[in-house]
């Protein structure tokens, strides 16, 4: 539970560098459990400036925010990366183990390391929030004996990145994202709910999901698509 006093900012957004402060005349209480939800409208004027209108306001129970948590409250650890490669730096600076890390949320840029560190290093990995990450260009490498990563792309989910990672249950992709890479969730066997592709995303490479058997619940496909490799998941023959 949490309140924000009358006269303070609550919620900015900003569009073509202009910004919109979200601030209300009486203290904003937020609900424990709940999900706030605010739509804001924007115009955009002819003199090349933007009119925003808060349109619409509701509180929601968190199984209706399947985009960001497929219906399940989750207290994540969240890691800002500012710089792409050093995740593994960034949350020893929070004094935490990488392996006693179960749900992970990320944010800034990150690259092929930063994909290698969670699927090598975070052992009890369940849950992984990507949603406001951007991937950048990395070269590959390895962290150490059979620890070896591909080259990633930027806004591509590398080739291989998190295959066969047997403790994730959970996915949330990249806003931002163009491809998925072959093999980048191959035989992530519980992974499970729903998988939503995100608008933009054009290439589905071959097996990038394949032998995902626990994935039941809703399929979300960008209207942006192109192209579906082989063998994507055997469960989505006839797409």
């Amino acid at each position: 539970p949490q309140t924000v006093s009358a006269g303070k900012k609550i919620i900015t957004a900003t569009v073509g560098g202009y910004a919109y402060d979200l601030v209300k005349d009486q203290d904003m209480v937020y609900v424990p459990g709940k999900q706030h939800n605010f739509t804001l409208s924007v115009n955009k004027r002819a003199a090349g400036s933007y009119e925003f209108t808060l349109s619409g306001e509701s509180i929601t129970v968190w199984e209706n925010d399947r985009s960001s948590h497929d219906g399940v409250a989750r207290e994540y650890v969240v890691v800002n990366v500012e710089t792409p490669g050093t995740l593994d730096a960034c949350i020893a600076e929070k004094g935490l183990k990488l392996s006693k890390i179960k749900n992970l949320k990320i944010t800034g840029t990150i690259n092929s390391r930063d994909f290698a560190v969670m699927r090598y290093s975070m052992t009890s990995l369940n849950a992984l929030n990507l949603k406001e990450v951007r991937i950048t260009e990395g070269e590959g490498g390895s962290l150490g004996p059979g620890m070896d990563y591909n080259n990633s792309e930027t806004d591509v989910i590398p080739a291989g990145c998190l295959e066969k990672k047997l403790t994730l249950t959970s996915l949330i992709l990249p806003d931002k994202l163009s491809k998925i890479g072959a093999s980048a969730f191959c035989e992530c066997f519980n992974l499970s709910g729903s998988l939503i592709i995100p608008e933009g995303v054009v290439t589905l490479e071959d097996r990038c999901f394949n032998g995902c058997s626990s994935l039941t619940g809703q399929l979300s496909l960008p209207s942006t698509l192109k192209y579906i490799g082989t063998a994507v998941n055997e469960s989505w023959e006839g797409l």
